[in-house]
């Protein structure tokens, strides 16, 4: 057991080690890419435009941004899958492709493209996109701001 006096350090140091990890957390992930399941591209709009419809800039992520942009698909998962087996999506049959952008309103916003096969290609680098495919391939945009989502869009099954 500890002493009042202890205790009182003890908490001190818990709270510092704690307002330390939030620094940590809230911190932009500057040249961060990604993780094991998923890629953070940098926006360009010369190439991605189509991505968004606001027109914004390349922004950071933070990686409690990252969180709470895993827990904004989550939800679309849940809220999108059907009672249809073949067409159950799970979420760690999946790896995920983040493009962020500040829009001109000073939202924050993540066009997101998950896929369970990349064909190969360097997935942390170039968007994977294929002709129809069905569940395998799937988007979205977060908008981190308003902690929504939208344009939730399953491909084609051809």
């Amino acid at each position: 057991p500890f002493s009042e006096k202890n205790l009182k350090r003890y908490t001190i140091i818990v709270k510092i080690i704690n307002d330390l990890a939030d620094k940590h957390e809230a911190m932009p992930t500057k040249g961060f890419m990604g993780g094991d399941d998923f890629a953070i591209i940098p926006y360009d709009s010369t190439q991605y435009n189509w991505c968004f419809t606001d027109k914004g800039s390349p922004t950071q992520l933070s990686v409690k941004e990252i969180k709470n942009v895993r827990a904004i698909i989550q939800k679309a998962i849940l809220e999108n899958n059907t009672n249809d087996f073949f067409n159950q999506i799970t979420e760690s049959e999946y790896k995920f492709q983040y493009i962020p952008i500040v829009t001109n309103t000073g939202e924050k916003q993540i066009w997101i493209n998950a896929f369970c096969n990349s064909h190969g290609m360097d997935w942390s680098k170039d968007i994977v996109g294929v002709d129809d495919g069905g569940k395998c391939y799937w988007n979205m945009t977060v908008n981190l701001t308003k902690k929504t989502y939208y344009n939730f869009s399953i491909n084609g099954s051809g």
